[in-house]
């Protein structure tokens, strides 16, 4: 349906939920000691992935599909790319055929990367410059290449994305 297209998993569903902030803090506030800081990271995070993904885009000229963790709201994303017609925002099935079909995956601090990095592909995280590390998922980290620039993203891309992809288990 996509051709070749590069894959952007997010997990911003603790600052973009579908039942909004109160929620997230009612409900997570008493297992996670830093909800309010996740909150804002997550909305950091969803700020940039959406910049990203305009970048790749209009760099690359190739399809990208942005894949909402379960939990967050699509409407952000939506507007986002509302008029980018090579901007996907697509939440079906299992993630798994998402990721063999994908040339790239691109995710924050996402356990997809484990799954991607099982697939014998590498997959490419994307954080803010000096974020937090109290606030990240540390082994999907570890699975990745890990940027904080949209432009060295953006080089790897269009000078060798197929050294992201052969992985030795």
């Amino acid at each position: 349906e996509f051709h070749k297209f590069i894959l952007i998993n997010t997990n911003m569903g603790f600052g973009n939920n579908i039942k909004g902030d109160s929620f997230v803090k009612n409900n997570y506030g008493e297992r996670f000691k830093n909800i309010k800081k996740t909150i804002i990271f997550d909305k950091k995070k969803l700020e940039i992935f959406c910049k990203l993904a305009v970048k790749i885009s209009d760099s690359l000229n190739k399809q990208v599909v942005i894949r909402p963790h379960p939990e967050e709201d699509h409407t952000p994303y939506l507007k986002a790319f509302r008029n980018y017609d090579n901007i996907k925002v697509v939440y079906k099935g299992s993630v798994i055929p998402w990721l063999i079909a994908c040339d790239n995956m691109i995710h924050s601090d996402c356990t997809t990367a484990i799954e991607y990095l099982f697939l014998g592909k590498k997959p490419i995280s994307y954080l803010p410059k000096n974020y937090s590390e109290e606030l990240v998922t540390h082994l999907p980290l570890e699975a990745s290449s890990c940027f904080t620039s949209q432009s060295e993203i953006i080089s790897v891309l269009k000078e060798n994305p197929k050294s992201l992809n052969n992985v030795n288990l």
